[in-house]
């Protein structure tokens, strides 16, 4: 990781991360609610999974995301997203580090397996392009509320 982080810096500077904290959540509602498809709706700060992490490129928030726990051996990566303001080449760069750190904590959890479900064309490229397999497409998240 060490070596990845050096070629990383040498072509966009340093990419840094760090846990999720409180302060991070008026950021991440700011990003969410550029979602159209979101219409709107966002997750409140408790239904966030505590285990979260945001990268940071030069100080600024790139991008955030969180590992959900299961009682299987499958944990869900979700809430990913990232600052449409900072370049493509650094969110893209940044996203893989941030997937890299959920995964390992994944790992270090004991799970054999990640999800991540997704309607974003773009998104959906991106995991693609470092080993996700693509399940059935298009999903429609159901949510209620108890």
């Amino acid at each position: 990781m060490e070596i990845q982080d050096r070629l990383l810096h040498n072509q966009i500077g340093i990419l840094s991360i760090r846990d999720f904290r409180e302060e991070d959540y008026q950021d991440f509602v700011k990003w969410y609610k550029t979602i159209k498809k979101a219409k709107g709706n966002y997750p409140s700060y408790e239904q966030l999974s505590t285990i979260g992490y945001v990268v940071e490129h030069d100080n600024i928030k790139v991008c955030m995301g969180f590992l959900y726990i299961t009682n299987s051996n499958i944990a869900l990566i979700s809430f990913v997203i990232a600052n449409k303001e900072a370049p493509s080449r650094i969110r893209k760069e940044a996203l893989k580090k941030l997937l890299t750190t959920l995964e390992q904590e994944a790992t270090n959890n004991d799970y054999d397996m990640v999800m991540i479900l997704t309607n974003n064309p773009f998104f959906s490229k991106s995991l693609t392009e470092v080993e996700y397999l693509k399940g059935n497409s298009p999903h429609i998240e159901h949510i209620k509320i108890l």
